[in-house]
């Protein structure tokens, strides 16, 4: 019967590094679940390929004691930048429940004169050579590649590969403008260094209630929300799936949990299968317009 699951131990994947705001989520919700099932549930970070190496570790290990926390940009961006992924992302996963969004912003170097991103891109139009940007990995970088695009302009990209470099380099005006989600821009904005132009989701953020979203701000091409949340695999049934949503609401609902979540830069979003895969779906278009400005592969 429906009782009988989870029956052992649950491992929970995140197909990303620990320390993360994804893991701090799967871990939040992790503890919270134990408590419920009564049973053990563990985190397993199996990092790299922006989250394909992880997803493809738990496709691959059919576990019907696995679930999957994940950022839906592993569906939506990595088949078109991907030539082996190892699975097939919409066969091999299945939507359980949504959980949160990553607010992701574009923030500003004090000394740089834009308060909005029209001032931005007028700057950048008038001196293209005058400031650098960083941003951090997939989405955030696509977004505001797609603005530059559209605005017929280009300020000079720095590379990085890891989060803590980016602030430092903000907040000492060695890069002037830095794409990213909130929690990889707290630094220099919390000691005054930057100021958040706007955020790219579609709606605005419960702890930035002033900041204007892309789409408010005129630059639409930018929207794009930090989406993420459980996923079963290919085997597990649609009764399953509604019950373990059910539970994944339940602790979403909870006022410390979702506090915890705001506090690290992300809001939650709480529904089923079916809103998970919605929001799926409105990624996906989301990334097709960025696709159509931009080449997403290099």
């Amino acid at each position: 019967g429906a009782q009988a699951w989870p029956s052992r131990q649950v491992r929970i994947v995140v197909p990303l590094p620990a320390g993360g705001g994804p893991d701090a989520v799967a871990r939040m919700f992790g503890n919270a679940l134990s408590q419920k099932w009564g049973q053990p549930v563990v985190i397993e970070n199996l990092p790299g390929a922006d989250g394909s190496t992880g997803a493809a570790a738990f496709v691959r290990s059919a576990d019907d004691h696995a679930l999957l926390y994940s950022i839906a940009s592993v569906i939506t961006v990595n088949p078109r930048v991907q030539k082996q992924m190892g699975f097939a992302p919409t066969d091999d996963l299945k939507p359980i429940a949504p959980v949160a969004n990553a607010v992701l912003a574009v923030a500003v170097h004090t000394d740089v004169r834009a308060r909005t991103l029209s001032e931005l891109v007028a700057l950048a139009k008038a001196a293209p050579d005058g400031m650098a940007w960083g941003a951090g990995p997939s989405l955030p970088r696509f977004a505001f590649m797609a603005l530059l695009k559209k605005a017929q302009t280009s300020l000079r990209y720095v590379p990085y590969r890891d989060l803590a470099t980016p602030q430092a380099d903000l907040g000492q005006g060695r890069i002037q403008v830095l794409v990213t989600s909130l929690a990889a821009m707290r630094a220099p904005v919390e000691q005054g260094k930057a100021h958040i132009l706007a955020i790219t989701s579609a709606s605005r953020a419960p702890m930035l209630p002033s900041v204007s979203t892309a789409r408010e701000a005129g630059h639409p091409e930018m929207e794009i929300d930090g989406l993420s949340g459980f996923f079963g695999g290919r085997g597990m049934g649609d009764g399953l799936r509604t019950n373990i949503a059910a539970d994944i609401q339940n602790v979403g609902a909870e006022p410390s949990v979702r506090a915890k979540i705001e506090a690290s830069g992300q809001f939650v979003v709480l529904g089923g299968p079916a809103e998970f895969a919605a929001g799926i779906e409105r990624q996906h278009r989301q990334v097709s317009a960025i696709a159509s400005l931009i080449d997403l592969s290099n």
